[in-house]
């Protein structure tokens, strides 16, 4: 490979902006936060320029049968989609958004898919970046 003497070279130092990202975490009981098909419950305030890379729901205790429960802004939204609740207990649901979501002053919550859930608890895990503070 031929070096390109045309290119001007870069002067002066990098700036480190740090790492700016950090992970969430919350146990969500169902026993005492029942919630009807179609609820919305917030578990996170993320201000404005967080972006959420990656999410996860683990079942801790057994949810109400054929319950399903979604990660999200609001349906279509979500970063991880219908999930069993009553799967076997430290069964691990992964996002499945491949884009991450740029959050512009919301929450993140979670809600009852398809049952009522009254029944059962998650954790949910999730890693988010600050991007507020990066400019150009």
């Amino acid at each position: 490979m031929a070096l390109d003497t045309a290119v001007t070279a870069l002067t002066g130092n990098g700036v480190a902006l740090g790492m700016k990202e950090k992970v969430l975490q919350r146990e969500v009981d169902f026993s005492v936060t029942n919630l009807a098909i179609g609820d919305w419950f917030r578990l996170f305030d993320l201000s404005t320029g967080h972006i959420v890379k990656w999410a996860t729901i683990e079942i801790v205790i057994l949810g109400t049968a054929s319950a399903t429960v979604s990660l999200g802004i609001d349906a279509g939204t979500e970063v991880v989609g219908e999930v069993a609740a009553d799967a076997a207990i430290a069964t691990r649901y992964m996002s499945a958004n491949t884009v991450p979501i740029d959050f512009t002053g919301n929450t993140l919550d979670i809600s009852a898919a398809t049952a009522a859930l009254v029944l059962g608890k998650v954790r949910v895990t999730v890693g988010v970046a600050d991007t507020s503070a990066y400019t150009g």
